[in-house]
C-alpha cells in the first residue's frame, strides 16, 4: 500500500541543562520520528520553554505553529501520582 499522506516537520534548537540539541521532529506516512540535525531551527527554546512546549497544556510558543504541528503537543505522557501507587 502506498501511503501518500503529507510530511509535517519542525526543527527545534533546545538549550537544555546538558547542552544544546538541534532536533528534527516529523511525521511522515503516519510515522513520527525525532532525529538530531544540523539544519537551521524553526524555533529556539530555553530549557523551561522546551519543557512547556512539549508537556504543558498551554504554551504560548506553540501559538505560532501550523495547526497540523501544534496538534502534536502536549505529548500524551502520563505518570501515576506517587500517592496512588
Amino acid at each position: 500500500m502506498n501511503d501518500r499522506r503529507p510530511c509535517h516537520r519542525i526543527v527545534l534548537l533546545i538549550k537544555g541543562i546538558a547542552g544544546e540539541e538541534n532536533l528534527s521532529i516529523e511525521i511522515k506516512n503516519g510515522t513520527p520520528s525525532v532525529n538530531e540535525t544540523k539544519e537551521n531551527p524553526d524555533l529556539f527554546l530555553e530549557h523551561m520553554e522546551a519543557m512547556n512546549f512539549f508537556f504543558a497544556e498551554f504554551a504560548p510558543v506553540r501559538n505560532g505553529l501550523a495547526p497540523e504541528i501544534s496538534g502534536w503537543f502536549p505529548l500524551p505522557i502520563y505518570i501515576y501520582p506517587a500517592d496512588d501507587v
